[in-house]
């Protein structure tokens, strides 16, 4: 599991994450005042998506365990889902990327 530490309060960031083997992940993390929320775009080899809100949750790429070997955990430490600009900046939402065995301790942990 590997913390995402380099996320400030710029309201428009483009981090590359590092995962197993080299793999790198494109993550465009963005705010939306209107939305009071997050969201980001990712890309990994030809896997895409746009427009994801992130949200709380043992691995929020969940949906895609078939398509990808990693993951996305999100904490909170009040429990509550990002809203604010300042959230990751402040501690109070954290990012973890999740390598396969990660992946696969959370799915027996929280969901089988």
């Amino acid at each position: 599991m590997l913390y995402v530490n380099k996320i400030t309060d710029d309201p428009d960031q483009q981090i590359t994450l590092i995962g197993e083997a080299g793999q790198q992940i494109s993550f465009n993390l963005y705010f939306d005042p209107t939305q009071n929320g997050w969201f980001a775009d990712i890309s990994w080899g030809t896997w895409q998506v746009t427009g994801f809100q992130i949200l709380v949750g043992p691995n929020v790429w969940r949906q895609w365990k078939n398509i990808i070997t990693f993951g996305l955990m999100v904490t909170s430490s009040d429990g509550y889902d990002p809203a604010y600009i300042e959230d990751f900046a402040s501690g109070r939402i954290q990012l973890y990327l999740l390598n396969a065995s990660d992946v696969q301790a959370v799915e027996a942990e929280f969901f089988e």
